[in-house]
C-alpha cells in the first residue's frame, strides 16, 4: 500500500469517527433537553393550581391558571374547566363562549349533550340579563284565555263524570297461571326500570355538576348505559302487562 493510499484511509477513518461522535452528541442533547418535560410539568402545575382555586371559590384565579395550562398543553379539557368556572362566577357570556370553544375542539365529545344544555342555559341567562337591564322592552303578558261571564266571574265548567273501569270477564283457569306470571314479570321489569332510571338520573346530575372533564365523561357514559337499561326494562314490562291483559280476556 502506498503512502498516499494509507493517508487517504486514515482521513476516512477520522471523518467516520467524527460523524459518529456528532450523531451521538445530537441524540444525547435531544434526550437531555428538558424543554418539553419542563413544559408538561409547568402545564400540570398550573392545572393543579387552577383546580385548587376552583375548589376554594376563587374563580378568577382558576380561570387564569387553566388558561395558562391550556396555552402550554392545548388540552381541550382545560377549556371545559374554564367554562365551568365562568358559569359558577356568573359570567354567562364567557361561559357560553368557552363551552362552544370546547365543542369546536372536541366535536365528538362524550359530554356534547351536557355541554349543549349548558349553552342553552347560558343563552337563557344572557336573555334574562338583557330583559332585566331593559325592563321597558319586555313584552306585556297576553290576556288570559279563560272564559268569563258578563259579570266578570269565572265561568263554571261541569266536571266530566269519572269513568268506571269496565269489568273484564273472568279468565279461564287454563290462562290464569300464565296471566299472573306475565303480571309478575311486568312488575319486576318495571321495578328494574325504576332502579336504573334513578341511577341514570344521578349520573346525569354528576355529568352536569362535575368540575373536570374526565369525571364528567365517566358520568356521561354511566348515564347512557343506565338510561338504555331503564328504557329496555320499562318497554319489556309494559309489553308483559299488555300481553297479560289480552291473555286474561281470552275465552
Amino acid at each position: 500500500m502506498t503512502a498516499v493510499n494509507a493517508g487517504r484511509l486514515r482521513l476516512c477513518r477520522v471523518a467516520a469517527l467524527l460523524l459518529i461522535v456528532a450523531a451521538r452528541g445530537s441524540g444525547l442533547a435531544a434526550e437531555t433537553d428538558p424543554k418539553s418535560q419542563d413544559l408538561t410539568r409547568t402545564a400540570r402545575d398550573l392545572s393543579d393550581q387552577g383546580l385548587a382555586a376552583y375548589q376554594r371559590g376563587d374563580f378568577d384565579a382558576a380561570i387564569e391558571s387553566f388558561m395558562g395550562a391550556f396555552a402550554l398543553s392545548n388540552n381541550p379539557g382545560l377549556i371545559f374547566n374554564v367554562a365551568q368556572a365562568y358559569r359558577l362566577k356568573g359570567d354567562c357570556g364567557h361561559a357560553k363562549e368557552h363551552y362552544r370553544r370546547y365543542l369546536d375542539l372536541v366535536p365528538d365529545s362524550a359530554l356534547k349533550s351536557s355541554v349543549d344544555r349548558r349553552i342553552d342555559e347560558m343563552e337563557s341567562c344572557l336573555q334574562a340579563n338583557v330583559a332585566a337591564a331593559n325592563p321597558s322592552r319586555t313584552v306585556a303578558a297576553s290576556p288570559s284565555t279563560t272564559p268569563v261571564t258578563p259579570t266578570g266571574g269565572l265561568r263554571a265548567v261541569a266536571a266530566a263524570p269519572a269513568l268506571s273501569p269496565r269489568p273484564s270477564p273472568a279468565a279461564p283457569e287454563k290462562h290464569r297461571a300464565l296471566t299472573w306470571t306475565l303480571r309478575g314479570s311486568a312488575a319486576a321489569l318495571l321495578a328494574s326500570a325504576a332502579v336504573f332510571g334513578g341511577l341514570a338520573w344521578d349520573a346525569r346530575g354528576d355529568a352536569e355538576d362535575t368540575s373536570l372533564q374526565r369525571p364528567a365523561v365517566e358520568a356521561s357514559d354511566r348515564y347512557a348505559r343506565d338510561s338504555a337499561l331503564a328504557w329496555t326494562f320499562a318497554v319489556s314490562g309494559l309489553a308483559c302487562g299488555v300481553i297479560s291483559y289480552f291473555v286474561s280476556r281470552r275465552p
